[in-house]
């Protein structure tokens, strides 16, 4: 959430601490939901995290799970 919302007090430490790190990150539908839930008076941040998941930088473990060749 510090990452969408740049008001937040971690945003730029939290902007710096996943610059490294490569996509996708993994998550849940819960986590993902909640995320919307929480920023939803923050102009623009529920259209930013979908737009994270809509660009597969954030995946949900049901979506992998779902089409991994390894679940039979």
């Amino acid at each position: 959430m510090a990452i969408v919302n740049r008001r937040e007090a971690f945003h730029q430490w939290a902007t710096q601490a996943t610059a490294n790190l490569s996509y996708p990150f993994f998550s849940c539908e819960a986590v993902i939901t909640e995320a919307c839930f929480l920023l939803q008076n923050v102009y623009g941040s529920e259209d930013a995290v979908m737009g994270l998941v809509m660009s597969k930088k954030i995946n949900s473990f049901y979506s992998v799970l779902k089409w991994s060749p390894l679940i039979f």
